[in-house]
Parts: C-alpha cells; structure tokens; sequence
C-alpha cells in the first residue's frame, strides 16, 4: 500500500515536472515569437523612414541625401520600385524628364508593383514626368488613375499634391492639408511656391508671385547648394519681371534684379 502511495506520488511530482518544462519550454517560445515579430516591425519602420526621407530629399533636389537615405544594410529592404521612383524624382530634378518617365514605366511594369501607396508615387511620377516631357495627354491619364486610389498616409497626400500642382494647383494645397507635417517641410513650401507662382503668373497677380519668391527664399536658406529652390526661384523671378514689365512697375523690376544678383 505504501508502495503504491509512493509510487502514485513519484508519478504526480514527474507530471508535475513534465508539465512546467512544457510550460516553460511555451514562454521560450512565444517570447521568442514576440521578439522576433518586434524586430520585424523595428525594421519596417526603418524601412519606411529611412524611404520617407530619400523621397523628400528628392523632391527637394538633395541628390546625396536622398541616395544615402537608400543605403540601409537589412534583408527586403527598399523594393525595386521605390528605388526607380526615387532615380525618376531625381531626374526630373535634374531636367532630365524622359529619363523620369523611363524610371516611371519601369517601375510600373515590376513584377514586384503591388502597394498601393507604390502605385499612388509611380502614377504620381508619370503624371508629373510626362507634364513635363510635353506629353499632357498621358499626363492626365495617369492622374485619372490616381483618383481610383485611397491616400493611406502623408507620403501619400504629398505624392497626390506633387501630380496635381500643375495642372490642379487648388487640389494640390488641398492634399497638403491632408498632410501637416509634410505642409510644413521643405518639400512643402516648395510645392505651395511652386503653385503661387503658377497661380500668380496665370492671374497676374503679383503678390502670389512674391509669396513664391519667398518661400523659395527660404527653402534656399535651408539648402544653400539645393539646385531644386534656385531654379525655382529663378524663374519666380523671371516671371515677376515679366509682369512688373508689363504693367509699367519700373522700381519694382529694378528690386526684382537686386534680389537675384
């Protein structure tokens, strides 16, 4: 009888003992799932940062800061798409537009094109690359595509209101509404100038005019050797004078010069 008390509770303590190491053997292993699942949304995040930054220095024509932002060591990085998009908004930047509508159609024909948010930037850069390469007609087909997608975050809104400021400059300040942050940056103020300037010289207004003449001002502030803002500027000035000329502003047209010696 003792024998098999002893024998009963022998079995229950090396139950016992089986149970907890199963137990404990289950935390290992789902404090092992969790770090692991930790780590892969640390890498997402750095993935999307460090994208998010290489596509406002684009845009911003920061050639070097936007190609280091891409150099990130990990595993399924950058895809193949962003890259292209990131070359296409560098060449446009450049001047270079048939090459941003290559770097486009390239992207936009990867096997691995599958995002919306990818395809919100690559029909964004088509619209925009292909306004610029003097081809309209394409241009509007694509921003016709973007009206079938749904802007998910700031990038978004700031891609929609890059494809829009030419040909929708209204749209354009109303998608960077949508994106504060954004709004405020570099990228952002270049893109409000860039509509003012347009707005002003369709409406020979003036003071829209200035408007962009000083946020361009400004960005260049930021960017002493940012190529993007000095053409900008350039040609706000170009288009102050122009109007200045037109409309008898002698001393106006003088200041105009000052300020871009």
């Amino acid at each position: 009888m003792r024998r098999n008390k002893a024998a009963v509770a022998t079995g229950s303590v090396v139950t016992t003992l089986i149970l907890v190491s199963c137990f404990v053997a289950f935390l290992g292993w789902a404090n092992a799932i969790r770090t692991s699942q930790q780590q892969e949304k640390t890498l997402r995040q750095l993935i999307e940062r460090s994208y998010s930054e290489a596509v406002m220095a684009a845009l911003s024509g920061d050639e070097k800061k936007a190609l280091s932002a891409l150099e990130i060591e990990a595993p399924n990085s950058i895809s193949s798409v962003k890259r292209l998009i990131i070359k296409g908004l560098l060449a446009i930047n450049d001047g270079r537009n048939d090459d941003a509508v290559a770097c486009a159609d390239q992207a936009l024909n990867d096997s691995t094109l599958s995002l919306e948010s990818d395809l919100i930037a690559v029909h964004s850069l088509l619209a925009t690359a292909c306004c610029y390469a003097g081809d309209d007609a394409r241009s509007f087909i694509h921003l016709g595509h973007l009206q079938d997608l749904e802007p998910e975050d700031e990038l978004d809104y700031l891609f929609l209101a890059y494809a829009h400021w030419v040909h929708d400059p209204q749209r354009s300040l109303a998608y960077l509404e949508h994106a504060p942050s954004v709004k405020a940056s570099a990228v952002g103020i270049l893109i409000r100038g860039a509509v003012d300037m347009m707005r002003g010289k369709e409406l020979r207004d003036a003071d829209r005019i200035d408007h962009a003449l000083q946020d361009f001002e400004y960005v260049q502030l930021l960017f002493r050797d940012n190529q993007c803002s000095r053409a900008w500027r350039v040609i706000a000035l170009a288009n102050a004078i122009s109007l200045a000329e037109k409309e008898g502003r002698t001393e106006a047209i003088d200041e105009y010069r000052k300020t871009g010696e």
